[in-house]
């Protein structure tokens, strides 16, 4: 059962990865070590330490991923931590101005927790503190594959490739066709409907089915869609139905 990147060390279960090439100038030491805190005794076969260990290494991957895009990984870090405090108390998080947009009821909910607790993690969930997160669309793939993690566990390494290539064929064409990686929260209505054209006169020049126009657009939206909830971006209803007809 042990996975990569899953070691034996005195007795418990670690997770060991070298840095990669392409962010090793911002780490102090060439590998990461941490400890799942499991013992080899309490689960020889390490079952419970691998899903551990892959709940490790996705964290820190999506750290190295906000390292290379030159975002500050302490945003993802606070907007997860306020996510998981609006989820315990059944409220959505809330951004900026977006407090002055909710209800008497909804302010009054969130204050009494304010003063019930008066820690900076409530302050910060409650008030709308931390900024959205921004993600550009060359960086839409990366987080779909981490959204899509326990799915793509069970395809082999060639599916896998045919999966990547066919979401990455369909996001750099979107980025051709509009003419600039732009974040996600600033994609528009417009935008959809260019790609929409696109492989509609791939279709009428005979280049193209309508059914394979339609996987690519299909795609496309399923990614923003799963994308843009995950971090709660406004996406300005873009993935309302375009389909080829």
């Amino acid at each position: 059962m042990i996975t990569q990147h899953m070691r034996n060390r005195r007795g418990y279960w670690y997770y060991v990865r070298r840095v990669p090439k392409d962010v090793r100038h911002l780490e102090p030491y060439p590998f990461i070590v941490r400890s799942t805190n499991i013992r080899v005794a309490h689960d020889p076969r390490g079952i419970t330490a691998t899903r551990r260990v892959r709940e490790l290494d996705a964290s820190q991957t999506m750290y190295w991923d906000d390292l290379i895009a030159g975002r500050d990984p302490q945003d993802r870090h606070l907007f997860e931590r306020n996510k998981k405090i609006a989820d315990k108390y059944s409220l959505p998080m809330i951004f900026g101005d977006d407090l002055d947009k909710i209800s008497d009821e909804q302010f009054g909910s969130r204050m009494r927790l304010v003063e019930a607790y008066r820690t900076d993690e409530i302050i910060s969930t409650m008030l709308g503190v931390i900024p959205r997160q921004t993600i550009k669309l060359s960086q839409l793939l990366e987080e779909y594959t981490k959204l899509e993690e326990a799915t793509l566990a069970t395809k082999s390494p060639n599916q896998l490739k045919k999966w990547r290539i066919a979401r990455e064929t369909t996001v750099n064409t979107f980025i051709e066709i509009i003419g600039s990686d732009v974040q996600l929260g600033h994609i528009e209505r417009s935008h959809i409907l260019a790609m929409r054209r696109h492989w509609t006169t791939q279709v009428a020049n005979g280049k193209l089915r309508v059914d394979s126009a339609n996987k690519y657009l299909g795609r496309l939206l399923a990614m923003l869609k799963a994308v843009c909830e995950a971090p709660q971006i406004e996406t300005q209803n873009i993935c309302a139905k375009s389909l080829v007809k």
